[in-house]
C-alpha cells in the first residue's frame, strides 16, 4: 500500500512545477492515515487485519477474463429512464430494470 502511495505522488509530480510540488510523506505517516481511514477500519473489525489488508492491497495488473463470462460487472442502481422491450412484438415489457 505504502508503495502504491509513494508512486502516485511521483505520478503526480510529473505534472506539477517545482513550486507545486507535493512532498512525499513517511511511510509511517502513510500507514497511519490508511489505518484510521473509516473503511479500512471498517473492514478490519469485519474481516480482520490480514483479510483487510489484501483487500485494500491495489492490483499490479487489471484481471483479464479469457473466456466469455468469466469476468462480470453488476450494477444494483435502479434507474427510472430506460424501458426494456420485447424482441419478438418491439412492444415494452414494463416496469424499470430490476
Amino acid at each position: 500500500m505504502i508503495e502504491a502511495v509513494v508512486g502516485e505522488i511521483a505520478r503526480r509530480n510529473e505534472d506539477l512545477g517545482s513550486a507545486e510540488r507535493i512532498a512525499t510523506p513517511s511511510p509511517m505517516t502513510i500507514h497511519r492515515r490508511i489505518a484510521e481511514h473509516p473503511f479500512y477500519r471498517t473492514l478490519r473489525l469485519r474481516i480482520g487485519k490480514r483479510a483487510a489488508d489484501q483487500m485494500m492491497k491495489p492490483l499490479k495488473v487489471a484481471p483479464e477474463a479469457t473466456r466469455p463470462l468469466e469476468t462480470i460487472i453488476i450494477d444494483h442502481t435502479k434507474i427510472d429512464d430506460w424501458m426494456l422491450f420485447e424482441d419478438q412484438t418491439s412492444l415494452p415489457c414494463g416496469g424499470r430494470p430490476g
